[in-house]
């Protein structure tokens, strides 16, 4: 950890030896992960903020959302994220699902800023060192950016030829010396689970078993936000009065479908259908997943802040018949009542993963087990008289 040995070079030995102090060392270490693990997320919401500023300029999207959308869905999208119990609790845990989490999400930000390359780049050298189950995901990222014609056939190979080397040459050398033998840990991991599937051997779930049970448990109630990413329901609900519908702005709609977010949305959950096959699942095994369907999750969420924050002007009203008025005033309070349920669920997602934390605190005390050992080595040995 640089922070660690930054405070061992200011600190002198002689007033207070660092080192000494495992359990400190390991907090400034796991505090250092967790700053590249918030960055990682702060640099993702602020690309996908850029890239909804962007749809917006369009001359078709420009009228379907007010000016401030982009940064209120950016926000949400961190709420979110710290509301919920996975990522935050993992962020600094020293696990390679949590390396990868973090390239991984500094991925999707490259791919939100129209990055190819280098989306690709930080995916294959995620697969190559950290987790090899992200090759599935590079394999339908990579496909949505060839069909897309973002990346030619020519720079994905080059592309993944000299990326994989250089992983290769940073991974394998390092591995040998600490394993004594020549080793790629991933490829073997990838061996293992792929080629002689001996996964199962980890235990079992249904193939169903991420989208029935891992997701809605990583996401709580934040998980039915997700659709409204896709469905323009609440639009059509505060203006479903009108003779003709349109947008709470004035303009017409697109229809109910809003394929903003599809193309990237729909290659993760490629991902987690293709993961599903692998007898042995995990939450963590598809944390790399999260950050995409928070993402949808929190522009489900600033679609019921628009139409939820929306203040019709007294002539919308005025010129209608009483019914109409009426109809009009329910539609409102009705949007607002979505927008109000919206928030509800990320407050009970943050009470739900407040549980968890508690729950957790009991099935993770290795801490307090390190602690107690040292503290009863430090009592044994001065029990012991002196020779």
């Amino acid at each position: 950890s640089s922070i660690a040995k930054i405070l061992a070079w200011i600190i002198p030995q002689r007033i207070f030896d660092l080192p000494s102090y495992p359990m400190i060392v390991q907090f400034l270490i796991r505090l250092e992960l967790l700053l590249f693990s918030w960055m990682a997320h702060v640099r993702l919401s602020k690309s996908l903020e850029r890239y909804l500023d962007d749809e917006m300029k369009s001359p078709t999207k420009k009228a379907q959302y007010p000016a401030n959308i982009s940064s209120v869905v950016s926000n949400y999208y961190l709420l979110i994220t710290a509301s919920q119990f996975h990522l935050p609790f993992y962020s600094s845990r020293l696990l390679p699902n949590t390396f990868a989490l973090i390239l991984v999400t500094n991925a999707y930000a490259e791919w939100f800023n129209n990055n190819p390359r280098r989306t690709a780049i930080f995916l294959i050298f995620t697969a190559a060192i950290f987790r090899c189950d992200v090759i599935l995901l590079l394999a339908t990222v990579g496909m949505t950016l060839l069909l897309r014609r973002q990346l030619s056939v020519v720079q994905a190979i080059v592309t993944g030829v000299s990326t994989g080397l250089c992983s290769l040459l940073l991974t394998v050398p390092l591995d040998t010396l600490l394993w004594g033998r020549p080793i790629w840990p991933e490829f073997e991991v990838w061996w293992f689970n792929a080629v002689d599937n001996r996964s199962s051997e980890w235990g079992t779930m249904p193939y169903h078993w991420y989208f029935s049970t891992a997701l809605p448990k990583g996401m709580l109630l934040t998980s039915l936000l997700v659709p409204l990413a896709f469905l323009r329901i609440p639009e059509f609900i505060i203006t479903w009065s009108n003779e003709e519908p349109k947008q709470s702005n004035g303009q017409q709609p697109n229809g109910i479908l809003d394929p903003c977010l599809l193309h990237f949305f729909t290659p993760v959950v490629g991902f987690v259908i293709l993961f599903s096959f692998l007898p042995h699942k995990e939450v963590r095994f598809i944390f790399t997943a999260f950050p995409m369907f928070n993402i949808c999750a929190a522009y489900g969420l600033g679609r019921l802040h628009q139409v939820g924050s929306h203040i019709p002007d007294s002539r919308e009203i005025s010129g209608d018949s009483r019914s109409r008025a009426k109809t009009k005033k329910v539609s409102l309070w009705v949007a607002r009542g979505m927008y109000l349920c919206g928030i509800g669920a990320v407050a009970f997602t943050m009470l739900g993963s407040t549980i968890f934390l508690m729950l957790s605190k009991e099935n993770y005390p290795g801490g307090v087990a390190l602690e107690r050992l040292r503290s009863h080595l430090e009592a044994s040995i001065a029990m012991q008289p002196p020779l």
